[in-house]
């Protein structure tokens, strides 16, 4: 495997040639580690190549218009890529976990993302990258309780990481459902996260370079 650093600089020159814009969605449970993994794979992108889409509460118009929302947040510039710090797919995972939508609401999402994505997403020009950063419910345990109290991480301990912790097995299920509605994850082990990290490079070096 090559270095990091061997990866992102060929992800540069590749990039030079991408004559889309791509999307790269970043899902997994509370703790695996996506907002790290994008800090890695754009440390070294030009600032104008790349938007990170964090994660944060929706307002109540986005809820009630999921994935019309959604659409509007795409990258739509050749060469352009944007990294989903939780997605559209929050609504069958983590809203879902947490109660914030109705069953009707996470049925009908789970019914038609996978149309979605290929009417309003990939027939106009943006291809989808889809990464789950997988991990065991020991790590999970390790990551979030290591935050509480912590002066520089603790602000990232909230009550969804204290619901996180108790409701693994939900959030398997809730996994496998988005997984059956929708195709072409990779789901790359995140126990070890610097060889969690080298993987997705890797896997993001191979799709700008052969797409199809």
């Amino acid at each position: 495997m090559k270095t990091a650093i061997q990866l992102q600089a060929e992800i540069n020159v590749a990039l030079q040639k991408m004559n889309y814009p791509l999307a790269i969605v970043l899902e997994g449970r509370d703790g695996a580690g996506k907002t790290g993994a994008i800090r890695q794979a754009t440390e070294y992108l030009p600032f104008s190549k790349y938007k990170i889409i964090h994660s944060r509460k929706p307002s109540m118009t986005a809820m009630a218009q999921w994935l019309n929302y959604w659409t509007y947040q795409l990258p739509t510039t050749a060469g352009e890529i944007y990294f989903f710090d939780r997605s559209w797919y929050s609504r069958g995972l983590c809203q879902r976990l947490n109660n914030w939508c109705s069953d009707r609401q996470v049925d009908n999402f789970l019914e038609n993302v996978e149309d979605w994505e290929i009417n309003q997403v990939v027939r106009k020009g943006v291809r989808i990258l889809k990464f789950w950063l997988s991990i065991t419910e020991e790590t999970q345990q390790v990551r979030l309780t290591s935050r509480i109290g912590c002066p520089l991480r603790g602000w990232k301990f909230s009550k969804n990481d204290a619901n996180a912790l108790k409701t693994y097995d939900e959030m398997t299920i809730c996994k496998s459902d988005v997984m059956a509605s929708s195709s072409d994850w990779k789901e790359i082990d995140f126990d070890d996260k610097a060889a969690g990290q080298l993987l997705m490079l890797n896997w993001i070096l191979t799709f700008i370079k052969w797409p199809d």
